[in-house]
């Protein structure tokens, strides 16, 4: 979700868009949250979903860790929300294991225009690049997403 913060707060709050009083959270006391992902289940253009969760965050005693991504240095707990709510989407958090970037923006944003760029080394003539997404041209339709990886 790292990348998702490089485009601003704006881009994150639209994603909690649906959390009641998200500007005054977290409260004393138990506190719930909203976020809004898409049912790729579907052809595009794919149906938001509002997926709810609290913020207990799981914790992994074999591992002596929490489960799934940790707070910011600073202490902000959206990242560990947004796992959360996507684990549930998923399935669980045995679904949600690897998987493509390209899939999570997807999922987060709603869009199939999302590439996969591999480049690969091609002797003495440079790099080739081979570009991948969810289009297929011979049929002319997209390829059937789900929502765990």
């Amino acid at each position: 979700f790292s990348s998702l913060a490089e485009f601003g707060p704006s881009v994150i709050k639209k994603l909690f868009k649906h959390t009641p009083s998200l500007d005054d959270l977290p409260t004393k006391g138990f506190n719930r949250y909203v976020v809004s992902l898409h049912n790729l289940m579907t052809d595009p253009p794919w149906k938001q979903v509002d997926v709810e969760v609290d913020e207990r965050l799981t914790w992994n005693d074999a591992k002596c860790s929490l489960l799934g991504c940790k707070p910011t240095r600073t202490g902000e707990l959206w990242p560990c929300i947004l796992e959360k709510a996507v684990a549930a989407h998923c399935g669980g958090w045995d679904y949600i294991h690897g998987g493509r970037i390209t899939h999570a923006w997807r999922l987060l944003l709603g869009t199939p225009e999302v590439y996969h760029v591999k480049l690969q080394m091609k002797g003495e003539s440079g790099l080739k690049a081979k570009i991948f997404g969810a289009f297929n041209p011979n049929r002319r339709s997209w390829e059937q997403m789900a929502n765990a990886p």
